[in-house]
This record gives structure tokens, C-alpha cells and sequence, in this order.
């Protein structure tokens, strides 16, 4: 007997029928309750189109037919419906769709901005599923892709002109790569997202914040630095800050200075640049001097993008705080938050709960209902929170949980631990490094090291994340100081204290600049042009390594103690320098494992521009002998070539298919907060170098001579 496609979804049906039984008979849909209305929210849904119509069909909001049959009820989709998943398309078509009938039944269907609705519409495409972008794509996609190569290299060319250089023959493989990021279907999609695209226009309309009776729905959740503003508040300051966005982007354009579909990154980058020289111009210019003003100020208006509501670490987008903070320690601050914004509770997606259950936090003021969804990406489920009055739901496809109210019961799974999720990030640094990678575990960084970050009394730090960490550094009060005798940078030694956890850091602020250093390199003199001994540099390592997965050095992020700029980096307590390892002939109990641990050092330093690299001191080692790396102020010379290129004989499998996938917007869009255009081009030329390189390595000796797995260390804690 063939089996009918439909059978799936009328499965799903019928349990949502015995689950929701006014869905079939019109009953009370809050029993119990006087009057109450029905509200129904879902956690992010990252396209998985197939998860979102079960948890609807589920509640009985939908009919099998994918019809709203919830009569007055209100769904609120709290965000990050793109991105990850193939169906983004499918998803935004229902819930566009389900807004109009929810409304002539008397209901409503809210969708709410997240950090990823954020990210798309400045351009940021980082976490965009290549399938998502094939159903946008049509028989006219392959001439739009050779019409905007023309174009980008239009753009190339005047960079290169503006930069005083002559444009060089494009490599075939440079073309190939920037293939392989715009597929078929990429710009459909940029245009669909556009301002004036169909979905574009709806995503742009769409609330920020949104408070239904007496509960707050919001992506991310409140921060202190969100006191006080409304929900209306933060709503108002969407439409301008896309808008000027777009207005620079737009300007760019017609200059043949930035692309159509340049990220905000590039974008901010590009006006930086375009307001220095144009402000000579001004000077220069009277004739033009209203038109270029105005130019001008165009530009400006991005230049402080990072602080806006939609890209702020700590805006309702982004922060975690609601996931991370310590209930008995902050439950106070958190309930004064949600109250200064005009609510009783508050419920939030963005971090996603491993135990696939929604989490009550703070006496039930906190509700995280994101459960992942997208069962291919996260390993989750579908689920949904039911506000009747007094009485708080959890719904999942095979069962119900009452968490608020007289039947409440403590849930199956076991209570997550404060800030569990995905941290990708910063991933997820679009504009957050944040959403990149796998989350950490307790203390402990996310490379699979047993070593776990120290507070100055070697207990572990509470932190479980490294964007909860950057938090730390950059917000900590600086309670004492004290100078390394160590290190030609002159850092300092500095102890932070904020809600109860010390930490030391390293407080770095060299901004020395030399012309025409003369190096030696394994040996070799070697000639540099200038090098930049800065100490952003150290922030852009962190970050670089993070995109690369390598997760071997320290957070580190910009910072100003009195009224001095520089960088804080979190201090690697209970290591010594691999020079002291060889003053002390320590020898590790697996060498080959060290030595393995050096050629991923090597291939870092490379990609870095490291000029440093005979400096052992800057290569620590902790107890279970894992390698750190630190202190990069003296790296991202603007050199295209690797300096040590003949140290890499092999590289760790993982980071080979790593250093494959990345692309060139990718390292562009993670290091431009730090680095100028000139040392980013030669991060992106550098790397493509050291692929090129080992896949000679390969091509000549094989796979199994060259790659390997580092698997975690085994060995008992060195007693040093």
C-alpha cells in the first residue's frame, strides 16, 4: 500500500487535536481562567518550516491545511526565523500569510525582530543556508551572478584608484571563491530582503518589543543599559537606524565605493575612509561645499552602528543577560528591569536550552523558550509557552507541562545551568562574535581543553561563554595594578572585580608605528615596509582565532583604564612560557602532542602576520599541556606573504576544513572593528597562501601524512 505524503502531517493533526481540544470543539481555550486571552509564543525558529507548523498544529493555531483556526488568540514569534535552516522562505511566507487571517478571526500573529532578522537586513549573510538561497534563484540567476561580478570588480578597481595603486590581473580562483559565496539565488535573496523588497519591507516593519497585558516578549531580553526605555521607545529607533544604513550604503554605490549588498561592516569601513578624504575636500572645495557636507554627514551616521538598538551587545537583540546572570545574585536588578519597562515577566528567545525545555528563571519572572528548533542544527525541539492569565504552559508536540499555575509541576528534564546555549559567535563578528561555534562548557574555553579559565584565587570563573566573558573585561572595575617585568609592549597587570568575581587581565596600550624594520626570520633577513605595533591587534587575534575554531587564545577586548586606550586580555592563570618549560627541561608526557599543537601555532602565526615568532615567551603551556597563544600586537604587518610558510609541514583536520570553508567576507567582516583595510587584505591573501600550501602538502604525501586529529589530552595535571 503506497503511503500517503500527507500521513505525517495528519499524525501531527491529530495529536494536536487530543492536545488542543478547542481547537475541534470550540471550547474555552484558557480553562479555568475568567476572560483571559490566549497568548501563544515561539522561540526562534532559523528556518525550519516543518518544526514551526508541528508546534502550531500543536497548540491548534493551525489547521492541516496551514490555515489560522485560533480564532482570537495571539501568537508572538519572538525572532531569528532566518538563517541556519532551508526554509526561511517557506517560514516568513506562512507567517505573513497567518498575520492576515489571525487578523479577520479577531487574533493577531506578532513576529518580532532577532538578532539574524538584524543581521540580514544590514547585509550581514554569514549564517545563510546556500539551499535557502536556491529557492530564491530562477532562470535569470546566472546573468544577475556575471552582472554583479562585473560590478564588484568596479568597485575593486576604484579602491585600488582611490588607494593610489594600479589594478592587477584577478586570479581565476579569486573569481571562483566570490562564486562560491553569491551563488545562484544570493542577490534574488539580497533583493527580496532590500528595503523595498517583499520581504524586505516586512522584516523592517516589524517591533523590536512588543508588551501584551502584563508580559514582555523580546528577542534577547533587557540589560542595564536598556533601563528605562519602553518597549514603544525601542521600537522608534528601528526605522532610522536602517535607514541610514541604507542612505550610506546608497551613497557608496553611486561612487562605485561599495557594493549593493555590502554589509554594514564594509559599509562603516568605507565611510570611514570616504569622510577623511572627503573632509579635505570640503576645505578645498567651496564651490561643492554644501553637496559634499551633506555627503558627508550621510556617511557619518554609521560610523556609531555598533551602539545602535539592532547591533548593540547589550541591546534587546543581543544581550544574554537574561540567560546568564545569577538568579540569587541579580534577581533584584532583573525584576526592576522588567518592571521599569511596564511588565510582570518577560519572555525571551536567542539562547538556546540544551535540555530542549523551556526554562522559568528568576521566581518565574523569565521564561527562555528557545529549544532549538531546527532539530538538524541544535538537536531540539518544537515547543511553545501558553499564557492564560496566571497560568503559564510549556507545549511540545507529545506533551504538555504546566509551569505556573495549580497543576505546575518541576519540569522533566533537569534544570539548565545559568547562560547554557549556543554562544556562536561572535560568532555570530558579524556585528557580535557572538552565534560562532559550540558552547562552552563551565569556565572552560570551547576547544575541547581541560583547562578552565581562573579567577586570581584559581577557582573557576563562573563565565560560560566567551561573549559573557567580553562582557567582563570590557565593564570590570580595575581594583589594582601592577607593571610585567616581562614583554617590550609594557603591558600591565591589572585585577577586575564586578558582581563578586576577580579576574586579572592584561591591559596593553602600545600604538607605536616604524618604517622600514628590518627582521630576521628563521635565520633570514627579511625587509617589512612598516609594522604596527598596536594593540587592537591583540582583539583582532582573539577573533581571528576564533573564526578559525582553534579557540587557543584568550578573550581580549578594546578598553579604556583612566584615560588611556588599549586592549584588556584575560590573564591564563596556572601556565608557564614554553621558555621556562625549556629553561626547566619539563618534558611533556606526550611530545608528539605538543609538537602537533605547534604546527596549528605555526599556521595561526602565518594567516596573523606574526612578526614575533621566535618569541617562545608569547606560547604558554597549562597543566595538561594544551598550547595558548598571546600577545599579538606585533602580527597583521600588511605583508601578503607568510613569513614562516616552511614551518607548516601538517595541519589538524578540523582546522583544514575550517580554513576551506571561510570565505574572504567572512575574515573581512570579522576584522575590520580592528584592523585597516591594507592589513585585512593581506590577512585574507596570507590565508589563502597557507590553504594553498598544505594542499600541495597533500596533493604530493596524502591525506593521512599530512592531517591529523588532536584529540583532548589525557595526561594526569603537571605538578610544576
Amino acid at each position: 500500500m503506497k503511503r500517503s505524503r500527507r500521513l505525517p502531517l495528519l499524525l501531527a493533526l491529530a495529536g494536536a487535536l487530543l492536545l488542543a481540544p478547542w481547537a475541534a470543539t470550540g471550547a474555552d481555550p484558557c480553562p479555568g481562567t475568567v476572560g483571559a486571552a490566549r497568548i501563544v509564543a515561539v522561540g526562534d525558529v532559523h528556518g525550519s518550516f516543518s518544526g514551526l507548523v508541528e508546534i502550531l498544529t500543536t497548540t491548534g493555531l493551525i489547521d492541516h491545511d496551514l490555515h489560522w483556526t485560533g480564532g482570537n488568540a495571539t501568537l508572538v514569534q519572538v525572532g531569528d526565523i532566518l538563517d541556519r535552516g532551508s526554509d526561511v522562505r517557506r517560514v516568513m511566507d506562512l507567517l505573513m500569510r497567518l498575520q492576515g487571517e489571525s487578523r479577520a478571526a479577531g487574533g493577531k500573529v506578532i513576529c518580532l525582530l532577532g538578532n539574524h532578522e538584524a543581521m540580514n537586513l544590514f547585509g550581514i549573510r554569514s549564517y545563510v543556508n546556500k539551499q535557502a538561497y536556491a529557492t530564491f534563484a530562477d532562470s535569470k540567476s546566472e546573468a544577475r551572478q556575471k552582472s554583479a561580478w562585473k560590478q564588484q570588480v568596479r568597485v575593486w578597481e576604484k579602491r585600488v584608484k582611490r588607494a593610489g595603486k594600479i589594478m592587477v590581473d584577478i586570479p581565476e580562483e579569486t573569481k571562483t571563491r566570490w562564486k562560491e559565496a553569491y551563488p545562484p539565488g544570493s542577490f534574488e535573496y539580497g533583493e527580496a530582503l532590500a528595503p523595498d523588497g517583499r520581504y524586505g519591507k516586512w522584516l523592517s516593519s516589524l517591533p523590536v518589543a512588543v508588551v501584551i497585558g502584563d508580559t514582555l516578549f523580546i528577542h534577547g531580553g533587557l540589560s542595564p543599559a536598556l533601563k528605562g526605555l519602553s518597549a514603544a521607545d525601542m521600537n522608534r529607533r528601528v526605522a532610522p537606524e536602517l535607514a541610514e544604513f541604507v542612505a550610506a550604503r546608497d551613497a557608496l554605490v553611486k561612487r562605485k565605493l561599495a557594493e549593493p549588498w555590502a554589509p554594514i561592516g564594509v559599509v562603516a569601513l568605507e565611510a570611514d575612509q570616504e569622510i577623511t578624504r572627503m573632509s579635505q575636500e570640503l576645505n578645498d572645495r567651496q564651490r561643492s561645499k554644501r553637496k559634499v557636507a551633506a555627503y558627508i554627514r550621510t556617511l557619518q551616521a554609521v560610523r556609531n552602528w555598533k551602539s545602535w538598538i539592532l547591533a548593540a551587545d547589550d541591546g534587546p537583540l543581543w544581550t544574554r543577560d537574561a540567560a546568564e546572570w545569577n538568579e540569587d545574585e541579580r534577581g533584584a536588578e532583573m525584576d526592576a528591569l522588567i518592571e521599569a519597562a511596564g511588565a510582570r515577566r518577560m519572555v525571551v528567545g536567542h539562547t538556546v536550552q540544551k535540555t530542549g525545555s523551556i526554562q522559568p528563571r528568576f521566581g518565574n519572572r523569565v521564561f527562555l523558550i528557545d529549544t532549538g528548533m531546527l532539530k538538524s542544527e541544535f538537536d531540539g525541539r518544537p515547543s511553545a509557552l501558553e499564557i492564560c492569565g496566571d497560568i503559564v504552559t510549556a507545549i511540545y508536540t507529545d506533551e504538555r507541562q504546566q509551569l505556573v499555575g495549580p497543576d505546575a509541576a518541576p519540569p522533566r528534564a533537569p534544570p539548565i545551568q545559568p547562560a547554557a546555549g549556543t554562544a556562536i559567535p561572535r560568532p555570530d563578528k558579524p556585528p557580535h562574535p557572538p552565534e560562532q561555534g559550540p558552547a562552552a562548557n563551565p569556565s572552560s574555553p570551547h576547544n575541547g581543553s581541560r583547562y578552565r579559565w581562573l579567577d586570581v584565587d584559581g577557582a573557576p570563573l563562573p563565565f560560560q561563554s566567551d561573549a559573557a566573558i567580553e562582557r567582563f573585561l570590557a565593564t570590570a572595575e580595575v581594583v589594582s595594578e601592577e607593571n610585567i617585568p616581562v614583554g617590550i609592549t609594557k603591558p600591565i597587570k591589572v585585577v577586575l572585580a564586578k558582581d563578586g568575581v576577580r579576574a586579572h587581565a592584561a591591559f596593553k596600550s602600545i600604538d607605536q608605528r616604524q618604517s622600514y624594520v628590518s627582521l630576521k626570520v628563521l635565520g633570514r633577513k627579511t625587509m617589512l615596509r612598516s609594522i604596527h605595533d598596536y594593540y587592537l591587534n591583540d582583539c583582532a587575534a582573539y577573533h581571528l582565532d576564533r573564526l578559525l575554531g582553534i579557540g587557543r587564545f584568550p578573550p581580549a577586548v578594546p578598553r579604556t583604564i583612566g584615560e588611556q586606550k588599549g586592549t584588556a586580555e584575560l590573564w591564563l592563570e596556572d601556565t608557564i612560557m614554553e621558555k621556562d618549560r625549556r629553561d626547566r627541561h619539563l618534558r611533556p608526557p606526550d611530545p608528539a602532542r605538543l609538537l602537533s599543537q605547534r604546527q596549528i601555532m605555526y599556521i595561526f602565526d602565518n594567516i596573523a602576520g606574526n612578526t614575533d615568532t621566535t618569541n617562545i615567551g608569547n606560547a604558554l603551556i597549562d597543566r595538561y599541556w594544551d598550547l595558548w597563544f598571546i600577545d599579538c600586537s606585533r602580527c597583521f604587518v600588511t605583508l601578503s606573504k607568510p613569513l614562516t610558510l616552511q614551518t607548516v609541514t601538517n595541519c589538524e583536520r578540523r582546522l583544514w576544513k575550517r580554513l576551506n570553508e571561510i570565505s574572504d567576507d567572512e575574515m573581512r567582516t570579522t576584522l575590520q572593528p580592528f584592523l585597516g583595510r591594507a592589513e585585512i587584505d593581506a590577512v585574507v591573501k596570507r590565508k589563502e597562501a597557507v590553504v594553498a600550501h598544505i594542499a600541495a602538502l597533500v596533493a604530493k604525501y596524502g591525506e593521512a601524512a599530512v592531517l591529523f586529529d588532536l584529540e583532548p589530552s589525557q595526561s594526569e595535571p603537571a605538578a610544576w
